[in-house]
């Protein structure tokens, strides 16, 4: 339960960046990334990857040249809100 609970905050703090990706439309390369939230390169990548992961981002590009964009958020959200539904009933 504890990890579940790490994991579903981890991912709270990613919608953060994935909101200004969603809302002002807009795609960070790692190097934007590490520069808007004042992370270092591994946090940024880190981060990024996860996004990537749990399906709420698509990276784009090889290497320099890649970027990270937002995809599959309404289906996300809806499983993120049902687990946090269920989190809180088993409790």
């Amino acid at each position: 339960m504890i990890i579940a609970l790490q994991e579903i905050l981890l991912l709270v703090f990613l919608m953060i960046g994935l909101r200004l990706m969603v809302n002002e439309l807009r795609t960070f390369t790692n190097k934007e990334y590490r520069k808007h939230f004042n992370v270092s390169a591994r946090t940024a990548l880190y981060d990024l990857q996860n996004l990537v992961k749990h399906g709420l981002a698509e990276a784009r590009g090889k290497r320099k040249a890649r970027y990270y964009i937002a995809c599959g958020i309404d289906t996300k959200i809806a499983e993120l809100n049902a687990d946090l539904s269920r989190e809180a009933n088993n409790t």
